[in-house]
């Protein structure tokens, strides 16, 4: 991530992340590694075979498992997530 992007998620106050400096060669910019710390459980996709509740369609995730933290990675899916 670039630097203006970590001084964004450190004025927005954003919890559950770190940023975790890199050498890119060629590039001149410093940039970081954007480190998840937060962790919920995993992302249930609802179908019509398999509804979430009343829901048929969509991604849920467990508000129970999850840590309270504004950046954080699910058990079952490599992508970091960003709420608020």
């Amino acid at each position: 991530i670039s630097a203006a992007f970590s001084s964004a998620l450190e004025r927005y106050g954003a919890t559950g992340w770190q940023a975790v400096p890199v050498e890119v060669p060629g590039v001149d910019e410093p940039l970081s590694l954007l480190a998840s710390t937060g962790r919920v459980g995993p992302v249930v996709r609802a179908s019509r075979e398999a509804p979430v509740g009343p829901d048929k369609f969509g991604r849920f995730l467990a508000p129970d498992r999850w840590d309270g933290t504004d950046v954080f990675v699910s058990d079952n899916e490599n992508a970091i997530l960003v709420i608020k």
